[in-house]
């Protein structure tokens, strides 16, 4: 009797398996060749949404961000145990990072430089000045209290931070009045760099905080008083800023349906790099109109226009290749997370 109720068990357990198998294949071959079909699971709203939600939640972002930070930080044992007890802090630095991008995202260009010149230097610019709330500077504030950075560091760093987002507005009006269609390509892809540097520059002051290189000061302090570049920042934190760099593209991979969809709503050009990459091929406008028919839903990469698939394929093998420059630790994380979020899909809304 015993040996027949095993049997039956095994049996069963055979029989789900091949169940599961079964709909894995089905479902891989339905997203490849008939994504249309009702049967498909990304066609199911409320499933979709659902994976979508687990796939792309704040904790799993701020975990996956540290990760990749930490592993290009080149800290000592006494940093690592440093760095460690200010994960919080790391976490509420990119919170504050989020909130003012998505102000930024939202800003006419016409709106951001009537804020006023954005200076480098120890002191806040006037564009700062008028740009950030009291709860941004008192939000701010609480890295230099916990001990973290000295004010005329910060004030460098997010001076620098705004200077980038005041370039980025020139060349956006830039943009709208150039009537060359090669030359507007070139001109996007130096407003999406200058979105990937402002990246480099947020994963450069965690690591700071934590490593306090003496020349960030000696910088700062230098009698020229040029105030802290990307270029310095990259002298000192070269893989931290590098690292923010690809974590951007990787973002931008992702959103560019959403950034798209938005520059034709609030007709603000965007300034992300994997549109940039897209209008660089040509016949920017034939290829949103490919893109524009797309469901409302995530859609996997074989629901992508060719010419879009083309691009991706390009700037992944680009992405992998630098990220093992950067280290094998880091290589492994970077690609995981990207294979992990190409495979959760290409959204048009953030939920």
């Amino acid at each position: 009797m015993n040996i027949v109720i095993l049997i039956v068990v095994v049996a069963i357990g055979v029989l789900f398996l091949g169940v599961l198998v079964g709909v894995g294949l089905l479902q891989c071959y339905l997203a490849k060749y008939q994504y249309q079909s009702p049967f498909y699971w990304r066609q199911v709203p409320y499933l979709s949404n659902i994976v979508f939600v687990v796939g792309h939640n704040k904790l799993l972002r701020l975990v996956s961000g540290a990760l990749k930070v930490f592993s290009v930080a080149d800290f000592n044992a006494k940093q690592w145990c440093v760095g460690l007890c200010s994960i919080v802090s790391f976490f509420r630095l990119q919170t504050i990072m989020e909130r003012l991008d998505d102000r930024l995202d939202t800003s006419l260009p016409q709106d951001i430089l009537a804020l006023g010149d954005a200076t480098l230097g120890p002191q806040l610019s006037p564009f700062l000045n008028r740009f950030l709330s009291p709860r941004d500077v008192q939000d701010l504030n609480y890295f230099v209290m916990k001990g973290l950075i000295t004010s005329p560091e910060l004030y460098s760093f997010w001076n620098l931070l705004a200077f980038k987002a005041h370039r980025q507005a020139l060349l956006t009006l830039e943009y709208n009045e150039e009537p060359c269609v090669e030359k507007k390509a070139l001109i996007r892809e130096k407003m999406a760099q200058e979105n990937l540097e402002i990246a480099g520059c947020c994963c450069a002051i965690f690591v700071h905080f934590v490593r306090k290189d003496s020349r960030i000061g000696e910088i700062i302090s230098d009698n020229k008083g040029h105030g802290l570049t990307y270029d310095d920042l990259k002298k000192v934190y070269p893989s931290p800023a590098r690292s923010g760099e690809l974590m951007q593209v990787l973002h931008d991979t992702l959103e560019f349906r959403l950034d798209l969809r938005e520059e034709r709503t609030i007709g603000k050009i965007s300034a992300n790099y994997f549109l940039a990459r897209l209008e660089k091929q040509g016949d920017y406008d034939a290829i949103q109109n490919s893109i524009t028919p797309l469901p409302n839903r995530v859609v996997n990469f074989y629901e992508l226009p060719e010419a879009v698939r083309k691009v991706f394929v390009t700037v992944q093998d680009e992405y992998i290749r630098e990220v093992f420059h950067l280290g094998l630790l880091s290589g492994w994380i970077n690609t995981l997370w990207w294979e992990y979020n190409y495979r959760v899909g290409f959204y048009l809304e953030k939920k």
